[in-house]
């Protein structure tokens, strides 16, 4: 029973409050309800972060160094 309200609020929340707390520390907060949310890229993991190489020589480093 404790999950099914928890739910109902937390959809109260997101369908009527309009007020979010700016992000601190990855949370950010509702300014009605005060209900903690994290910010969505706060699950950056290195797994799922992609690396784009930068090739060693371009032609600006030719040109300019």
């Amino acid at each position: 029973m404790v999950r099914f309200l928890k739910r109902i609020r937390d959809l109260w929340c997101d369908l009527v409050h309009d007020e979010p707390t700016w992000p601190i520390c990855g949370k950010y907060s509702c300014r009605r309800c005060w209900k903690v949310y994290t910010v969505p890229w706060a699950n950056v993991t290195p797994r799922n972060v992609v690396v784009m190489p930068v090739p060693a020589k371009t032609e600006y480093a030719r040109v300019h160094l």
